[in-house]
């Protein structure tokens, strides 16, 4: 049986909070630093198809936020909520196989699949990024001056990149 479990004694009991009826597995969990009642999941089910949940209550109710991935046949893999507003959040991606086509007039071009992509409103809608490469991990803090935004992906030759102009900037490899 697959559930998203929680615990509110340090680990002494579990309660189930999202079932199996709702999850094949999950990819990725975040708690919010701003405020840990924000909780985020990306979750996969049999069929593939993949999706972010969101509760705003410390794990009690979920909403499915996020279609997007859906739509771009992306597995969210890596969830970094911002660490002063829990409505900002990245999301990183990998692709789930053939991407979809969209229309472009006379052409069809891919969507993009796997990268890094950015909420201002708590994971309701998203925008790419960059980075155009699979994501294994992210992380972001937050200085006076600048937002840092670190990815790690599954290429050996370079396999951590950051931003310093987050949330729009184009990474840099380390």
């Amino acid at each position: 049986n697959n559930y998203l479990t929680r615990s509110t004694n340090s680990g002494d009991n579990w309660t189930n909070i999202i079932t199996n009826d709702q999850i094949f597995y999950a990819k990725s969990l975040a708690v919010s630093p701003a405020s840990s009642a924000y909780m985020f999941v990306g979750l996969q089910k049999a069929s593939q198809h993949t999706s972010m949940r969101r509760s705003s209550n410390s794990g009690t109710n979920w909403s499915t936020v996020g279609y997007f991935f859906d739509t771009v046949q992306t597995h969210v893999t890596a969830i970094a909520p911002h660490p002063t507003s829990y409505l900002s959040v990245w999301a990183g991606g990998t692709s789930t196989g053939d991407p979809p086509l969209e229309s472009t007039g006379n052409f069809y071009l891919p969507t993009v699949v796997n990268g890094v992509f950015y909420s201002l409103n708590a994971g309701v809608s998203w925008q790419y990024v960059g980075l155009g490469k699979n994501v294994t991990a992210l992380a972001v803090y937050d200085t006076y001056y600048y937002t840092y935004v670190l990815a790690a992906t599954d290429e050996s030759a370079h396999p951590l990149y950051y931003s310093t102009n987050a949330p729009r900037g184009s990474a840099t490899r380390t």
